[in-house]
Formats: C-alpha cells, sequence, structure tokens
C-alpha cells in the first residue's frame, strides 16, 4: 500500500531508478510555483540543456502545507513548502517521487 502524505508530513524528494532517472523540478521562467518530471540531474545521462530551463529539486526536504482532495478523500494536489517557496505538486507526481521523511 502506498504511503499516504498528510498536511504537516515532512518529505524529500527522489528520484526514479533506471536508465534515465526522472524527477521533480520546476521551470525557472514560470510564474507559477507547480513542480513537474523532468530528467534528474545527478543522472549519468545528463541533458545539460535541462539545467538553463529547470531548477531541480532532486534530494530537497519539503514541508506539506495544505493537501487538496475530492468528494471521495482522494488528494489531488499537495501545497509543499520549500525554502525556495511554496510550490504544488499533483498527487499523481507525488506518490512517485516523494517519500516521507523518517526517524
Amino acid at each position: 500500500m502506498k504511503e499516504r502524505l498528510e498536511a504537516g508530513d515532512l518529505i524529500r524528494v527522489e528520484q526514479q531508478e533506471g536508465a534515465r532517472q526522472w524527477t521533480l523540478c520546476n521551470r525557472y521562467n514560470s510564474k507559477e510555483n507547480i513542480l513537474e518530471e523532468c530528467l534528474s540531474f545527478v543522472s549519468e545521462i545528463e541533458d545539460h540543456l535541462n539545467r538553463l530551463v529547470y531548477r531541480c529539486f532532486h534530494g530537497k526536504v519539503g514541508l506539506i502545507k495544505k493537501v487538496t482532495k475530492n468528494k471521495l478523500d482522494q488528494p489531488i494536489v499537495y501545497e509543499i513548502e520549500f525554502p525556495e517557496g511554496l510550490y504544488s505538486c499533483r498527487a499523481l507526481l507525488a506518490g512517485k517521487y516523494l517519500k516521507k521523511v523518517t526517524k
């Protein structure tokens, strides 16, 4: 069963394992603070153009401030506070890349 994330949880952004490692990023030129998928900067196969477009969040720790749920009480969007500011992350991406920090 997937780990359920709630407001007040401390999380760390992870990356997918495999030939091309994906993680969460934010576009530099975006006015909205929305996290999306991009190639991890610590990958062996790095695309240097990604560094010009994306701010990589791999390894960063954040605090979940708010969870927006649908009528079935399923999470849709997480609002996460990082040192860089408050960011939104879709629940589908959160399930893939966010891991709760435990003791």
